[in-house]
């Protein structure tokens, strides 16, 4: 690491020492000096104590000098003063240092990404964040996710948190600034949608974007001291070497390849049938039941939304929600495949977990802008790819019967899913009862309305009283209309076969 002058000056003023710098603050210091006339030295930080003296040359401009406004104390000389500043000076460059040693300390042993955050956190002392570009938080420091007041302490009550909360990530997705930030290359400044300053800096690796250190500026600070950008990046070098050594092993990507998460990829992928011994292997990895109850969901996302910023990270915010699941991502959607036996919590009934699991699918589904077919629950393992159909099959039906909706369930389509497959073979029309065809050529040629009372019979489930009611006619009429319709058609409304397929052929007709 380069040492410059204005990180000396910046840990001086970080201890209240009376300082300020003039001349380059880039310049990089090797040692220290009192300022003195004649020749200056390259790398060289001259100190100077009382009112500054006129620069005599250009090299004298450039040359960084740090300017202490201590007064001669009374009774001594002021050489005894600048050997106290020299001190000073002497020791903020230690400090620098002894802290990089240990950052490297940190990174040849093998330090964690948290482990080395909290290093960083020694002489950065502001929150901070290391995201990757799915959203997953690699390391944070415990105050990251709260508001800091102007001394960087976490104001108010909220919880530490070392995960990115739901409604941020949700802001971060639809926040074009940050998005794009992605392009850059070197430190910037970030404001987000709350309107809360951040310094910023991304991680490239064979020039693709893959994460980003992000430091909170305390409420009301616009901008950090140069000083304090200098040690930032300085650290975020060694903090991008450590991503390079854990890349792909982050908790989430590793459980996307464990026992449960392979079968749950093979059962979908796979059109050979599912052996009893990888379900046990399975249920074992885990240590859930054979008679455990399932549920599986398949999450899509809306056409333009940045899904792929946030695919991995709502893997991980999936199974955190439900802590008996797993969720995984498989050509642009989520399969989430949940225990709802395993995550129960005590002395919860079934019925309270399927509803925690439903309201916990619909908040992430308004957050993250997609959409969720869901299939019945069910005991079997090895039946996972059939139910996994259903969530596919509901997802299908719903959007096209419902598409203002933003989830759906299997049991609300599975008779859509019964009529959908009548026509696999034939036009609709030749699998619809011949009673149809019949009634609509008459309505054609006497201006009668026999279809309309037919289907409206059958929807009000055989009952005149209710069928006349909603067609606005009296029962006595509606009574000889259907017995028109009946010798017209020639069918027999008491006939419950009869009466099934009449219904079903109304239904495929959008009657």
């Amino acid at each position: 690491m380069e040492i410059r002058a204005a990180i000396i000056e910046n840990i001086l003023l970080r201890r209240g020492q009376p300082v300020n710098l003039s001349g380059d603050p880039e310049s990089v210091v090797s040692s220290a000096r009192t300022r003195r006339r004649g020749p200056l030295e390259k790398n060289v930080l001259y100190v100077s104590c009382g009112p500054t003296e006129r620069e005599q040359s250009a090299s004298e401009r450039t040359t960084p000098v740090m300017n202490w406004s201590v007064e001669p104390t009374k009774g001594s000389g002021e050489t005894a003063d600048i050997t106290e500043c020299l001190e000073q000076t002497y020791d903020a460059i230690l400090t620098i240092i002894a802290w990089e040693s240990r950052l490297k300390d940190g990174f040849l042993h093998g330090a964690s990404p948290d482990e080395f955050i909290e290093l960083g956190r020694q002489l950065i002392p502001y929150p901070m964040a290391y995201i990757d570009q799915n959203l997953i938080t690699l390391a944070a420091t415990p105050d990251y996710w709260g508001r800091a007041d102007a001394n960087g302490m976490l104001s108010g009550n909220q919880p530490s948190l070392d995960q990115m909360p739901p409604q941020r990530a949700a802001d971060l997705v639809k926040d074009s600034d940050y998005l794009h930030a992605a392009e850059k290359r070197s430190g910037f400044y970030y404001e987000d949608m709350r309107h809360r300053m951040y310094y910023g800096i991304n991680t490239f690796d064979d020039g693709e974007y893959r994460a980003r250190l992000m430091i909170a500026l305390p409420d009301g600070l616009q901008n950090l001291h140069r000083g304090d950008e200098q040690l930032i990046d300085c650290f975020h070098g060694y903090l991008e070497e450590l991503r390079l050594r854990y890349a792909g092993n982050a908790s989430i990507i590793a459980s996307q390849n464990d026992a449960i998460h392979a079968f749950v990829r093979t059962c979908i992928t796979s059109s050979e049938n599912i052996e009893n011994g990888k379900a046990d292997n399975a249920l074992a990895s885990r240590g859930w039941k054979a008679n455990d109850l399932f549920v599986v969901t398949k999450l899509v996302f809306f056409e333009g939304a940045h899904w792929d910023s946030v695919s991995l990270y709502l893997c991980g915010l999936l199974e955190r929600m439900m802590g008996e699941s797993c969720a995984l991502l498989l050509n642009q959607q989520i399969i989430w495949l949940v225990n709802l036996t395993e995550s129960a919590r005590a002395e919860e009934t079934e019925a309270q977990v399927e509803n925690r699991f439903t309201e916990s699918l619909v908040g992430l589904l308004r957050n993250y802008a997609c959409k969720a077919g869901i299939s019945d629950t069910f005991t079997q393992l090895r039946a996972l790819r059939t139910y996994y159909r259903e969530a596919e099959r509901s997802l299908e039906l719903g959007q096209e019967k419902n598409p203002h909706y933003w989830y759906y369930q299997f049991r609300d389509y599975a008779f859509d899913n019964l009529l959908a497959h009548c026509d696999e073979d034939l036009p609709v029309e030749l699998s619809c009862h011949p009673a149809f065809n019949t009634l609509r050529a008459h309505d054609d040629a006497h201006g009668t309305e026999h279809v309309r009372t037919l289907a409206c019979y059958l929807r009000n489930n055989q009952s005149a009283t209710h069928a006349a009611q909603e067609l606005f006619i009296h029962r006595t009429s509606f009574i000889r209309r259907l017995a028109q319709l009946e010798k017209i058609a020639r069918i027999n409304l008491d006939e419950p076969d009869e009466v099934l397929y009449l219904l079903l052929s109304a239904k495929l007709l959008g009657l």
